[in-house]
């Protein structure tokens, strides 16, 4: 962190205390599709990104078995955009194809992103979370003039689909992770521990669980599940 500091790609704007980080989407990152007439977007994984065979990318937590797993490809032809769509927890193992004449490429593995950083004091408030953004997004262009920024991103384990349902689309996570259009990425499923039961050294069944987002990490926990590190993407343009 501090090597990013001192290479001034880490800036920070705001009360909401989330900082802005300049780089490139990663190979991992799926393309982002919109289409023409409706809006909707769409994410579509390529790279030949290995996935697992429940659809989770391979050496996650959990899905590090190759039997059954496939490579997600992307390819691009006169016509057509063709690729493995995924939702925010699954790459489907069926390519798809969509046709130019209703769909555009808006973001590639590659192109310049904004990647948020989210500490465990920000302030998400719908209204703080806007500021920030609008005067984070408007800083990166003023200070990198040189970046064609296309999306703003943000992996964490707070953009899990699963804190949504702990806490209830009403919570200011869930607000905040809802603004993002969702897909997964390889994910340790360590990061809760730390976070959601700080200073807490044991076992998960003798963490101690007090709020709701404690007692709904930790029944998830005992049953064997993972609370996967999720990204996700808001286009600028």
């Amino acid at each position: 962190w501090l090597y990013r500091f001192t290479k001034l790609q880490i800036l920070y704007f705001g009360k909401a205390g989330i900082n802005f980080h300049m780089i490139p989407a990663d190979y991992n990152s799926p393309y982002v599709l919109r289409n023409k007439n409706s809006g909707k977007i769409v994410t579509v994984f390529g790279n030949n990104l290995p996935i697992h065979k429940s659809g989770i990318p391979l050496n996650s937590a959990g899905a590090t078995d190759e039997e059954g797993s496939f490579i997600a490809s992307f390819k691009e032809t006169e016509n057509e955009y063709i690729g493995h769509r995924s939702d925010e927890r699954y790459v489907s193992r069926t390519a798809e194809a969509f046709s130019k004449a209703e769909w555009e490429l808006i973001l590639s593995p590659g192109d310049d992103v904004v990647t948020l950083h989210i500490f465990w004091d920000s302030n998400l408030t719908p209204e703080a979370v806007q500021e920030a953004l609008d005067e984070g997004v408007e800083k990166c262009k003023l200070c990198y003039p040189d970046k064609d920024f296309k999306a703003i991103r943000c992996s964490s384990w707070l953009m899990s689909p699963d804190i949504n349902e702990i806490l209830g689309e009403n919570s200011k996570l869930s607000r905040f992770s809802s603004r993002f259009i969702r897909f997964p990425i390889v994910a340790g499923g360590k990061l809760v521990h730390g976070y959601v039961f700080p200073n807490q050294k044991c076992p998960p069944e003798d963490y101690v669980a007090t709020t709701t987002l404690q007692k709904g990490v930790k029944k998830l926990l005992l049953e064997g599940k993972y609370i996967y590190e999720t990204a996700g993407i808001i286009p600028l343009k």
